[in-house]
């Protein structure tokens, strides 16, 4: 019932509260059919953000489309946790990397509530590279963001003072199990991760010591069984002064945060 009104009242152009605020009778057969049409691909397994073509996120509205992982709320801790240190950072234009940006929505955020920030949006995807390039225009955010094409951290001019990243942490055996509307309309690419689902993360902090200036943070997200490893993986790197992953609203493992140490 719910992704019915939100179905119409996409179709009508107005919100679901404006639904109960329409004067009554039918709407048009124009927008029936079309209601129609939006419910039996949401019955086939479409998920509603492909079909009405919009997420919101952190207050902001994103385009989103298959070319893209549709935006979770899980992932607002990142954005919160990442504000937090921008808020806390003494620096007067703090870099960023967004590793795996998909629509933007992580890298768009940030910008949008931190001006002073120069945010590096990244992708191996071109075509989601589009997606969000088109967010951003569409947002004008405050703060600074350049799209990068390429392989996790390789893109990047230079070293940075904080990486953010929604990589892919999907297990090759979780992926089958996977709803419908997940497995077969969103980009696996964007989502599977190898045996133990830490391939992207694993291949990130490989990378990290020469691409994190001191004093500079990481924060990743993952699933709520792969905080221990990913402590591990960060904890044996010797470039971290603290390693802590924080629960989200679920109360389950979600974001793993490394602050590095300052130069002495």
């Amino acid at each position: 019932m719910l992704d019915a009104e939100l179905l119409l009242a996409h179709c009508l152009g107005t919100s679901r509260s404006g639904l109960y605020a329409r004067a009554s009778g039918l709407p048009a057969p124009s927008v029936l059919a079309r209601w129609h049409q939006c419910l039996t691909e949401r019955e086939h397994g479409k998920p509603l953000a492909y079909i009405t073509g919009t997420r919101e996120f952190m207050g902001l509205e994103f385009r989103v489309d298959e070319r893209v992982l549709i935006p979770r709320p899980e992932t607002e801790l990142l954005v919160e946790l990442a504000g937090v240190w921008l808020d806390h950072c003494r620096k007067a234009l703090p870099t960023v990397a967004d590793v795996g940006t998909g629509s933007g929505c992580i890298a768009v955020a940030l910008a949008h509530r931190h001006a002073r920030a120069s945010v590096y949006a990244v992708d191996l995807c071109p075509e989601a590279l589009r997606v969000a390039e088109a967010n951003r225009a569409r947002l004008r955010p405050a703060g600074r963001v350049a799209f990068l094409e390429g392989r996790l951290l390789n893109p990047l001019p230079q070293p940075v003072d904080l990486v953010v990243a929604n990589l892919p942490y999907v297990k090759d055996a979780e992926w089958t199990v996977l709803p419908r509307d997940i497995r077969l309309h969103e980009p696996g690419l964007a989502l599977r991760a190898g045996t133990d689902g830490l391939d992207a993360i694993r291949g990130l902090l490989e990378d990290l010591p020469d691409r994190l200036l001191s004093g500079g943070a990481v924060m990743l997200e993952h699933g709520p069984d792969q905080g221990p490893d990913i402590r591990c993986l960060m904890g044996r790197m010797g470039c971290f002064t603290a390693v802590s992953t924080r629960l989200d609203l679920a109360g389950l493992e979600r974001c793993t945060v490394g602050l590095g140490h300052h130069a002495r």
